[in-house]
């Protein structure tokens, strides 16, 4: 079919695109399973510690490169951290702990809410001028048994069509460290 006859059907006529093919994967602690784009092939599975060294949780980063990820805005990447045992002032506090507002536009901060988890997330665009996005999702189940954290950095539309696809598929689906 040819566009003009798109444009002259009565029914709307919708193409899906596929950025990306995805891939379960789960962390050191078979704690959290998220789904990333199988180009992300560079994956850190650890506990999570805070600076003096106390185990808070669990950890997972998933990139095309981490220690790039880690250094800048302009490469793709997800990092998701989970605790049964973090101290804080409610879920909607836990985002202020990730602030990029220095070397990116603050979009601001918006509800999450899902059918396994609540919570809020703020969204940071233009990231060190390279066009990036961030996100920082902080989340509980409805028990309140457990904080997640999910931050994800975007560079293209493909990126940004795989933060919708990690945030459709994280969850914690075993025992927390330290739990």
């Amino acid at each position: 079919p040819t566009v003009a006859s798109y444009v002259a059907s009565s029914t709307p006529t919708y193409v899906v695109i596929a950025f990306y093919e995805y891939g379960g994967i789960l962390d050191e602690s078979n704690a959290i399973y998220v789904e990333v784009p199988v180009e992300w092939f560079n994956i850190e599975r650890s506990n999570w510690f805070d600076d003096n060294g106390l185990l808070l949780g669990s950890q997972l980063i998933a990139s095309t490169n981490i220690n790039a990820y880690a250094a800048g805005y302009t490469t793709p990447g997800v990092e998701i951290m989970a605790s049964a045992i973090l101290d804080f002032e409610g879920i909607e506090s836990l985002p202020d702990y990730y602030d990029f507002s220095a070397v990116c536009i603050y979009d601001g901060r918006f509800p999450y809410d899902d059918s396994l988890y609540i919570g809020v997330y703020d969204q940071y665009s233009n990231c060190d001028g390279q066009g990036s996005m961030i996100t920082v999702l902080a989340a509980e189940p409805n028990d309140q048994s457990y904080a997640i954290i999910v931050l994800v950095q975007a560079v293209t539309t493909a990126d940004i069509d795989a933060q919708s696809h990690v945030w459709n598929t994280f969850k914690v689906v075993g025992a927390l460290p330290g739990q």
